[in-house]
């Protein structure tokens, strides 16, 4: 593969990557994040999802008192770690593309705009399927634990 080539595909690999490992290593995160989230449980297992999904339903609980930045910002921290956890644990060759470069192969996914929720995709190498897990977190937080990461993993990762 081409330098170039094997760059693009890394680049997003190690972005989210760093994005998702803030959810457990950010000395610095606020007091919601410090009081609700079990980060000693997070462990990039699809286990470790169930303690995502009970985060988020703290969240979804306490919406009104979270900013738009903080709420964008556990958007983005839950989906890529749940994005790493299926990653990690699939048989799929799972790999981060840019919304830029899944819209050369897929007028369905420019339709959805680019966003916070599909800045960052998941692509299988060998079959093209695309997943979006920062639309995944967003979804449970507005319809709730019907919209389960865990649960979204599994199917998944089968």
């Amino acid at each position: 593969m081409n330098k170039n080539i094997s760059q693009k595909i890394s680049e997003p690999n190690i972005m989210v990557g760093a994005i998702a490992d803030l959810l457990l290593t950010d000395q610095e995160s606020d007091d919601f994040e410090r009081k609700y989230l079990e980060k000693k449980e997070l462990d990039y297992s699809i286990m470790s999802l169930q303690y995502i999904d009970k985060y988020l339903e703290k969240v979804k609980s306490n919406k009104k008192t979270i900013s738009n930045d903080q709420y964008s910002k556990i958007i983005l921290r839950c989906g890529a770690y749940t994005g790493e956890a299926i990653r990690k644990n699939s048989q799929k060759d799972f790999s981060w593309i840019t919304f830029d470069e899944a819209i050369k192969n897929s007028v369905t996914v420019k339709d959805l705009g680019k966003s916070l929720l599909t800045n960052y995709i998941l692509q299988d190498k060998k079959t093209s399927i695309m997943i979006f897990p920062m639309a995944k977190v967003e979804k449970y937080l507005t319809n709730g634990k019907e919209d389960s990461v865990y649960f979204y993993a599994q199917q998944i990762t089968k």
